[in-house]
């Protein structure tokens, strides 16, 4: 979970990804709302995050199909 604007930059990871949804109760107190939604930056900040989490997960599904392969 990511909230727009950041206090440094466009925006800022609050939360991981997670399969635990009882983490994000504990999110929800913290988020404020006010001001003007950055949408461009916001949504260019969100891109970049799921092309880095998709390819981490590329990595993990070949480094798993190669410990199958070789019996690791």
């Amino acid at each position: 979970m990511c909230v727009f604007p950041g206090k440094n930059s466009d925006a800022e990871i609050v939360l991981n990804w997670t399969p635990r949804f009882d983490s994000l109760s504990s999110i929800f107190p913290k988020l404020t709302t006010g001001g003007i939604t950055p949408t461009g930056p916001a949504l260019r900040e969100a891109l970049q995050h799921f092309k880095s989490v998709r390819s981490r997960k590329g990595l993990l599904e070949a480094k798993e199909e190669h410990d199958d392969e070789f019996g690791f």
